[in-house]
């Protein structure tokens, strides 16, 4: 609330207008708070923008994550619960094979169908409590959008109210500057005019007093009562005649002089009141144009009143002023007549003045008669100012009620539409009765799977009904319409009756305004006017000039008041277009409503056949159970035949290795008898006949073991041939059986693959690869909650980044043309990556690729570093870093970005140093749905204003843009 004097009035701006404004009698300023101003307005604009900013960040993100998440969640649990059961099942089984192999039967394994069963009734609670989550998100969804159409509603009367205070800013500005401007020259030219007239003044008291020195002299020599002068009485009197007569004739000269400076004198002051009266009138016209302009402003008719208070002590001054100077014999009878009591003669002379110029009397007349003229017309001109007032507030009020028709009958054409489109609906057999609005959440459900109980359509009696009901409504609606159609035609007629009634008056008017015009211009054709029927056409004139003013005023608001009519139509137009718009957008939303069911439809056959294929699994699983007992019973089969196999190949190698011994004794036996019959053949010739016997006996011997032991070899390889036969054809049994049971396991798992995901969907084909043993080892691994193992598998996903080029190299605000050659380096929580080096340039094309690995995308940062090197030396420059964000990415959409390198980061003297173009890209991770090529460009234009604004006010944080704008998305 900020005060604003106008002379001794004080009133209290309302608007918020940071403008003081001072007007004197003698000096009239503008004052502009400058730096408070400034300030002021400044912070307020900025705290709006980013108050928009905020609510349109706000709403975009929560449509984006309404988008993202809806259906989802609900999906993956079914999912894994699914694959977990399965798991069980088959771990269950795998360790009842384990004991059925060793033979023990384990009383602690229970039945799958319990768990089964438990599961069940788990995901029933489950189910109910996500209707009931669903519920609870369709009653936030109608929240969320109330509230982001009252944000809306009020972002635009910011908007607005902030043009309309900035365009009533600069107007009222230029205005002030004007009547300021104008105020000083008026001011200005009233001061010379006074000294002017001041220093004419002093002349006609001096020429004054010279006359009546003049007078006494020329009395004195007629009339002198002494006699000393007796004796040259006869020369004087005859002398006299002669003397009297230049006397009068140098008197009259002078008083011929008086007049013609008295007449310059009037004139030039009646001038100076036609240039008052003009400046009059061009500040009255200033103050009506002020109110026409500021008429939603309550101190309009305060400033009003304080500029004509300030008029009307203008022109009292003026009249003062006038009374002061012009009767001119006053003020030399008050200023001389007690001094001297001979001026009494003068009046004679004064008389024949004003006999001989009658000018003179009518302006003494019209001096004294004026003020009351401005009295008269002071009255009129508040008559005709309450006048317009109250023409005003009618006008208000017929526009206000004009308005709220207005809303009642496009409300009435909106509930009109909706009731025809509900009828439409419930005529087509083929859909169902949907009573809410096309972005109904209800609708939107269509995706979850659902049971066919719940999804029954209505009678054909119920819709019978119904569509009575609404006709019924329908054309009690238009009977009401129609009524509201005529009671505006009513309105419309009337005001046009009051229109050409005001404009009949206004005819009326002119026409006076002409006789009198024309009376005037006969009685000015006219001679011998008397001085009182002269003040009667004055008054006359300035009464129809003053007419002339209001009817001015009168036709200024009449116009301004056509010209709201006309763009109140216009906007009317506009509101029957946006109509036309909605209703096309309306015909979309219900085809695709009727997608949506003819998708619920499809979603229901589906679940029938899901109902189908769970009983074939039923069935599968039978068969699996058989064949897992076959397959049991074949495995210990092997068991046995792998034991007899090992029992053979030991003995097998156990007669293998005493044949080698023998042989080598054999041989040892043989090198020392062959040694013994060298040394001496002569001596011991019976001894050695002996051992020749013994040695020959016993090769015999060793002999017969051999052939006895090739025959127990060939029989056992015979053997173990028919063993290895056996075992083969039993492998291949079990191969097939193996194969039968992956088929098994692939149709079972065919069905839920589509709601399964990714992670689960691996796993159990790893499980379908992996051999029996494999999988009763994988058994004894530890769970997690969500159903998947903890050995082996990587959390994190994988993203893309190309680097296309680098522009406008700097260095601390300059640009680098100094031969060298540039590398930028990539570094991320875990990799580092370098590019290959390249010439400066102004542009350096890179197109280099990257692969990261990140483990948790939506926190970590991606930055880059530019680094120059000179050919002359070898040191390297660090010109700036840049950072990434992967948090908002969309899933399969690259996203180009024109980043700037920012010099000395994170502190308050960072600048651009350069840009850099990078494209991302994942297919891994993100949001799921895709974006259009609105919101691409929306994004972009956020990303290039946040950039500038932190380059402006934060340029520690310039070079984290992307980082900052992920983080307000998140939020």
């Amino acid at each position: 609330m900020v005060p604003v004097f106008f002379g001794k009035h004080v009133i209290k701006d309302n608007n918020k207008k940071e403008t003081i404004i001072v007007i004197d009698l003698k000096e009239c300023f503008l004052m502009k708070g400058g730096a408070m101003y400034s300030k002021s307005e400044n912070d307020q604009q900025s705290s709006k923008d980013l108050k928009i900013y905020d609510l349109e960040l706000l709403v975009k993100d929560l449509k984006a994550k309404l988008k993202e998440y809806h259906g989802l969640e609900t999906k993956l649990e079914l999912a894994n619960r699914n694959s977990r059961v399965l798991e069980e099942e088959n771990v269950n089984l795998i360790m009842r094979l384990k004991s059925i192999e060793n033979g023990k039967s384990d009383p602690k394994i229970l039945p799958t169908n319990i768990e089964a069963m438990k599961l069940i009734t788990d995901n029933k609670d489950l189910r109910q409590a996500l209707e009931n989550a669903l519920l609870e998100v369709e009653k936030s969804k109608e929240n969320f959008q109330s509230m982001i159409l009252k944000f809306e509603s009020q972002i635009r009367q910011i908007t607005e109210e902030r043009d309309m205070l900035f365009k009533e800013n600069a107007h009222l500005q230029k205005e002030l500057e004007s009547t300021r401007r104008q105020h000083f020259e008026l001011k200005n030219a009233l001061e010379d005019e006074l000294a002017i007239s001041r220093a004419e003044i002093d002349v006609l008291v001096r020429e004054k007093e010279r006359l009546t020195e003049k007078n006494a002299i020329t009395t004195s020599s007629i009339k002198f009562p002494d006699g000393s002068r007796g004796s040259n009485s006869e020369p004087c009197s005859r002398i006299d005649p002669t003397a009297v007569s230049l006397k009068e004739l140098l008197l009259k000269e002078d008083v011929q002089e008086l007049e013609a400076k008295l007449k310059a004198s009037e004139e030039r002051l009646w001038q100076k009141e036609n240039e008052w009266l003009l400046a009059e009138a061009k500040l009255r016209s200033e103050v009506s144009a002020l109110r026409d302009g500021n008429s939603k402003k309550i101190n309009d008719n305060e400033i009003y009143r304080t500029l004509h208070d300030q008029i009307s002590t203008l022109k009292q001054e003026l009249a003062a002023f006038r009374d002061n100077q012009t009767p001119f014999c006053r003020y030399l009878e008050a200023r001389y007549a007690h001094t001297d009591p001979e001026l009494l003669s003068t009046e004679g002379i004064l008389n024949r003045m004003n006999s001989s110029n009658p000018s003179v009397a009518s302006m003494i007349n019209e001096a004294n008669t004026l003020p009351k003229g401005q009295l008269v017309l002071h009255n009129r001109i508040n008559s005709l100012t309450k006048e317009r007032d109250d023409l005003r507030e009618n006008l208000d009020n017929l526009k206000t009620t004009l308005l709220q028709l207005q809303s009642d009958i496009e409300e009435r054409d909106v509930r009109c539409k909706k009731l025809e489109v509900i009828l439409a609906t419930s005529k087509n057999p083929n859909c169902t009765n949907i009573y809410s609005r096309p972005d109904d959440p209800q609708i939107l459900d269509c995706e979850f799977p659902r049971k066919s109980e719940h999804l029954t359509r209505s009678s054909e009696v119920s819709q019978e009904d119904e569509v009575t009901v609404l006709k019924e409504e329908l054309k009690q609606l238009r009977s009401q319409v129609n009524d509201l159609h005529a009671i505006q035609e009513q309105k419309d007629a009337i005001h046009n009756v009051r229109l050409t009634e005001y404009q009949n008056q206004i005819a009326e008017l002119l026409d006076e305004n002409d006789s009198l015009c024309q009376r005037l211009n006969r009685s000015s054709c006219e001679k011998g006017l008397s001085n009182n029927d002269q003040d009667y056409l004055e008054s006359v004139l300035a009464f129809v000039r003053d007419k002339r003013e209001s009817i001015d005023d009168i036709m200024c608001q009449l116009e301004d008041a056509w010209a709201k009519e006309e763009e109140a139509s216009r906007q009317i137009r506009e509101f029957n277009k946006q109509d036309i718009a909605m209703a096309g957008y309306d015909a979309m939303k219900e085809g695709d409503i009727h997608h949506l069911q003819r998708t619920i439809v499809d979603l229901e056959n589906q679940l029938l056949t899901e109902q189908g294929n769970h009983d074939l699994i039923d069935e599968l699983k039978g068969e699996l159970a058989q064949k897992n007992d076959e397959l049991l019973f074949l495995s210990g089969k092997i068991n046995i035949l792998s034991e007899d196999l090992d029992d053979a190949k030991r003995n097998a190698r156990g007669s293998s290795r005493s044949l080698e011994r023998e042989r080598e004794i054999s041989k040892r036996s043989s090198r020392d008898a062959r040694s013994v019959s060298a040394r001496g053949r002569s001596h011991n010739a019976r001894s050695v006949s002996a051992r020749g016997r013994s040695h020959d006996a016993s090769s015999v011997s060793i002999r017969r073991k051999s052939r006895s032991a090739r025959s127990v070899s060939v029989g056992r390889g015979s053997r173990s041939n028919a063993r290895d036969t056996r075992i083969s054809a039993l492998e291949q049994q079990l191969v097939e059986t193996r194969s039968e049971i992956d088929r098994m396991y692939s149709r079972i798992s065919r069905p839920s693959r589509r709601s399964m995901p990714v992670s689960n969907r691996a796993t159990t084909i790893n499980s379908q690869v992996r051999t029996p043993e494999e999988i009763i080892l994988s058994s004894n691994r530890v769970h997690s909650p969500e159903g998947t193992s903890k050995i082996a598998i990587l959390e994190g996903a994988h993203l893309a980044i190309t680097i296309v080029e680098l522009s406008n190299l700097m260095c601390k605000g300059c640009l680098i043309t100094e031969p060298g050659s540039v590398v930028i380096k990539l570094k991320s929580i875990k990799e580092k990556y370098k590019t290959s080096v390249r010439e400066l340039k102004t542009t350096i094309p890179f197109d280099e690729t990257f692969q990261f690995f990140l483990a948790k995308p939506d926190q970590d940062v991606i930055t880059l570093h530019v680094f120059y090197k000179t050919k002359r030396n070898s040191y390297v420059y660090h010109i700036g870093d840049v950072c990434f964000s992967m948090a908002t990415l969309y899933r399969g959409v690259p996203r180009r970005r024109i980043a700037p390198v920012v010099q000395y980061p994170g502190t308050a003297n960072a600048c651009r140093a350069a840009s850099i173009e990078v494209v991302l890209q994942t297919n891994d991770f993100g949001r799921m749905y895709h974006p259009s090529d609105t919101e691409l460009a929306e994004e972009a234009l956020r990303f290039n204003d946040l950039a500038q604004r932190f380059e402006r006010t934060v340029p520690e944080k310039l070079h984290a843009v992307d980082v900052y704008m992920a983080s307000t998305t998140l939020l």
